[in-house]
C-alpha cells in the first residue's frame, strides 16, 4: 500500500513500472525450473532465458514506460495475475508428481530416492517401504 502512495506522488513512476515489468524476462525460465530446483537444488539446476520471455518482459517494460502510470500498474497486474494462473497450472502438478509422495500409494518398494521425498512416500503410504532390489 505505501509502495503504491509513493509511487503515485513519484515522477519517475513509470521508469520504476518499467523496470518492474523487464524483470518478467525471468518469469519463463523461473517457472521451468522449479520444480528440478526443488528436487537438485537451485545451483544444480540449468537457467535458460528464452526469447519469449525476453521479448514479452520487454514489451511490458515499454508498455509501462510509455503509458500513464495508472494503465501501466494495471498492465502489471495482468502479467502478475497471468503468471500466477501459469505457475498453478503448469508447475504444481508437477511438484505434485515429482516431490509429493501421494503418487506412490500404490508401491510395493521404493527405487533410489533421497531422504526426504521417502519420508514424504512413507506418511502417505502408512508405513515404511523397503527398497527396490
Amino acid at each position: 500500500m505505501l509502495i503504491g502512495i509513493a509511487l503515485e506522488s513519484s515522477r519517475h513512476a513509470r521508469y520504476w513500472l518499467a523496470a518492474c515489468g523487464a524483470l518478467f524476462c525471468v518469469a519463463p525460465p523461473l517457472v521451468q525450473a522449479l520444480p528440478q530446483a526443488l528436487v537438485n537444488g537451485l545451483s544444480r539446476t540449468p537457467f535458460h532465458l528464452s526469447l519469449a520471455g525476453i521479448l514479452a518482459g520487454l514489451a511490458l517494460a515499454t508498455i509501462c514506460a510509455f503509458v500513464a502510470p495508472e494503465r501501466g500498474i494495471m498492465a502489471l497486474a495482468l502479467f502478475v495475475t497471468i503468471t500466477v494462473v501459469w505457475v498453478v497450472w503448469r508447475v504444481y502438478p508437477e511438484l505434485d508428481r515429482q516431490l509429493s509422495g501421494r503418487a506412490a500409494v500404490s508401491m510395493t518398494c521404493l527405487p533410489p530416492t533421497n531422504r526426504s521425498q521417502r519420508y514424504s512416500i512413507d506418511y502417505y503410504v502408512g508405513r515404511n517401504l523397503p527398497d527396490c532390489k
